[in-house]
């Protein structure tokens, strides 16, 4: 069951990362990032779906990816599949500690959310796992750019992309793609949306695409944002 779940993932992705509606991802990701040397941060790397496909579009281009996984098995497979990237067993949030996470059977589903409004509800494992922020990470690794950072984090992406904080002060980034879950139980009325368009207009990015929209019973459930510095 597994390897069918892996591979509707993988199937589900590709579709839309090369088809999805009118914008094409992998065309808007060559259009605007044209070094030879690109730092890719995948935050919530699960099985590697998205590592592979940023493989395959900047395959003639030096990648350093940086990948994020807080499920150990997963993290684990991620260093065997791809043994020149930076795995990190660990979750990336808005404060550096430890907190509980819900390992869900569909493991793109897992989130620090117990009862996040999904359909794939089905919670198999729970335990405690280490948190990190971006901005403590990048500081520490002496990361002066970051070309792609995706951040798929299923209820916990806010959290996730404001610990970059004022990040224009230490570090350039070009382009930014994060999950925005519309039904998220702690965000009343869609503010979660006008709360991260909030904090990249602060930070200096414009949003310029929103690929893989999904709803459920007639209203929006998800969406992925991109959006771009301005200075591009």
């Amino acid at each position: 069951m597994n390897a069918v779940i892996k591979l509707f993932q993988l199937f589900n992705f590709s579709i839309s990362f090369l088809f999805g509606n009118s914008l094409n991802e992998k065309k808007l990701l060559t259009k605007y990032i044209k070094d030879f040397k690109i730092v890719y941060f995948d935050i919530g790397a699960n099985v590697g779906n998205d590592i592979s496909k940023i493989s395959k579009v900047f395959k003639n281009r030096d990648l350093e990816v940086h990948a994020f996984e807080p499920i150990g098995r997963l993290a684990n497979l991620l260093k065997d599949k791809y043994p020149n990237i930076k795995v990190n067993n660990l979750a990336i949030s808005d404060k550096k500690g430890v907190e509980m996470f819900y390992e869900r059977k569909i493991s793109s589903q897992s989130s620090f959310s117990q009862n996040i409004d999904t359909p794939l509800e089905n919670i198999e494992a729970q335990y405690e796992t280490n948190t990190e922020t971006l901005k403590y990470y990048i500081i520490n690794n002496q990361i002066e750019k970051i070309d792609f950072l995706k951040i798929d984090t299923e209820g916990h992406d806010f959290e996730a992309l404001s610990s970059l904080e004022k990040f224009n002060d230490y570090v350039h980034i070009n382009m930014i793609k994060i999950e925005c879950l519309f039904k998220d139980p702690k965000f009343r009325n869609n503010s979660l949306f006008v709360k991260i368009l909030n904090y990249m207009n602060e930070n200096d990015f414009e949003i310029i695409g929103i690929p893989n929209l999904k709803h459920i019973k007639n209203e929006i459930f998800l969406a992925d944002l991109y959006f771009k510095n301005k200075s591009l």
